[in-house]
């Protein structure tokens, strides 16, 4: 009887009328009961009334309500995660390479994989999320950016002289100082800003590590792409048809240091205006900046700098895969020297 009391108390302000549409969350309020299972005991009144009194609630509602599912909405990892596309398989072995395909920027839809594949190294690309390392990399960076030069005066910089405003007995009013104390109007701050060093210090074995969980984040979700060269395809007057519209780009580029200036200096002259481009090299590259962007599009030739020497030589024999121009080149000078 008190859940039938219950249900009769909260008719009324449905009831009442409503301008436009109304949705209701299904968590208040159930559309249906569902009947009661068959069984050859019978039901108590009590449960009979309850069944009852939801079943006319239901029916008594305006035209303008209308139930939400909420437990149908997804959750935003879901939202996040649907927008991105993986184009590899997780291999079951943690020291196995990722054999992700190579895109290409000179195609309409550089978001798609070629049939070329490329080895990934699993001890870059592979970690598990570490939320505490990102976010200590986060903060790190971020304070660093501060620069700590506020400053405000005090009791003995503010321009009031040191004049007691009026004597200390016979006025009947309280004693007062000068005109530069904290409690009156105008009066110089109580705890005064100086300046200060905002910086902090992180281990670089844990930037290390925040830079491979970022970037096996990006590609575990789909929002990382390789590349043969960030600088092949001509982006004047078609990134628009190549990873969504103008207003929505969201982009970072990333490079070998071991690359020639001219050879990226073109596609970071006509992308220095665009908002949401960014072009940088993996000597430059960090946890901010991964987390920042949406896609990272990363060049074949920064694989090696991320792995480490000698990456591209241990998979040749069992990937046939050779390595970059940029570090053939190196590796032919440091011979020759």
């Amino acid at each position: 009887m008190q859940a039938a009391r219950c249900l009769q108390a909260l008719r009324r302000p449905i009831l009442t009328p409503l301008v436009g549409s109304s949705r209701v969350a299904a968590r208040a309020f159930a559309t249906e009961v569902p009947p009661a299972p068959e069984s050859s005991e019978k039901q108590p009144a009590a449960h009979a009334e309850d069944i009852a009194a939801a079943n006319d609630l239901t029916a008594h509602l305006p035209a303008n309500v209308s139930f939400v599912d909420l437990g149908s909405r997804p959750t935003p990892r879901q939202i996040v995660a649907s927008r991105g596309v993986r184009l590899h398989e997780v291999p079951t072995d943690f020291y196995s390479p990722i054999e992700h395909p190579v895109s290409s920027l000179t195609s309409a839809n550089p978001t798609e994989g070629s049939g070329e594949t490329l080895p990934l190294p699993s001890h870059v690309f592979n970690l598990p999320l570490r939320r505490d390392i990102l976010h200590r990399n986060v903060v790190w960076y971020l304070a660093n950016l501060r620069k700590g030069n506020q400053s405000t005066k005090n009791r003995s910089t503010v321009a009031y002289s040191g004049r007691k405003l009026r004597q200390q007995k016979g006025s009947g009013k309280a004693r007062v100082g000068d005109a530069s104390s904290g409690t009156r109007r105008g009066g110089a701050p109580i705890f005064e800003l100086k300046p200060r060093d905002w910086s902090q210090d992180l281990p670089r074995k844990v930037r290390a590590l925040g830079l491979r969980t970022a970037l096996s984040a990006k590609l575990n979700d789909g929002f990382l792409r390789v590349v043969e060269d960030v600088a092949e395809g001509n982006w004047p007057g078609t990134y628009e048809a190549r990873f969504g519209p103008k207003d929505g780009l969201n982009i970072l580029f990333v490079h070998s240091p071991m690359r020639e200036a001219e050879g990226v200096a073109n596609l970071w002259r006509v992308t220095r205006n665009v908002p949401g481009i960014e072009v940088l090299s993996t000597d430059d590259l960090l946890v901010y900046d991964v987390l920042k962007y949406s896609w990272v599009v990363i060049e074949r030739g920064a694989i090696e700098d991320l792995a480490g020497p000698g990456w591209f030589d241990a998979v040749n024999e069992a990937y046939g895969l050779e390595a970059p121009e940029e570090v053939q080149s190196i590796e032919t000078t440091t011979t020759q020297a």
